[in-house]
């Protein structure tokens, strides 16, 4: 019984070690990419992104285009998986992305019928 209650008591302790995300895990702050889309330049961007009352905010930056400070709409985050939409006059952008091994983001976006892909790393 002594055993049990040992191992039972061990798990119980070790479980909110796993819990915690690691301190890399968090999109909060500066993000800087690329987008992609066939037949289209590069264009790069900047992301920030906020927490606040247990929801997602974030504004982008597409210089390239005369564009700063667009809201992000619907962002959620769970840790691997991004989403996010950014509604512009000409037809609102979705974005699906996942955070990559090495820390970055990368992922899809669709505009008015139109696809690419894109890629953003944090900044210090």
């Amino acid at each position: 019984m002594k055993k049990i209650c040992c191992v039972v008591l061990c798990i119980a302790l070790t479980l909110p070690a796993f819990a915690l995300p690691a301190a890399g895990d968090s999109i909060e702050g500066k993000w800087e990419g690329v987008a992609t889309a066939p037949g289209n330049p590069e264009i790069p961007f900047s992301v920030v992104f906020k927490s606040e009352q247990d929801s997602w905010m974030g504004t982008m930056d597409i210089p390239s285009e005369g564009m700063t400070g667009l809201p992000l709409q619907d962002v959620s985050f769970d840790g691997k998986k991004l989403e996010f939409s950014i509604p512009v006059p000409e037809a609102t952008v979705t974005c699906s992305a996942e955070v990559q091994s090495d820390g970055s983001i990368a992922g899809t976006f669709e505009q008015a019928g139109q696809t690419g892909t894109f890629t953003m790393t944090k900044q210090k």
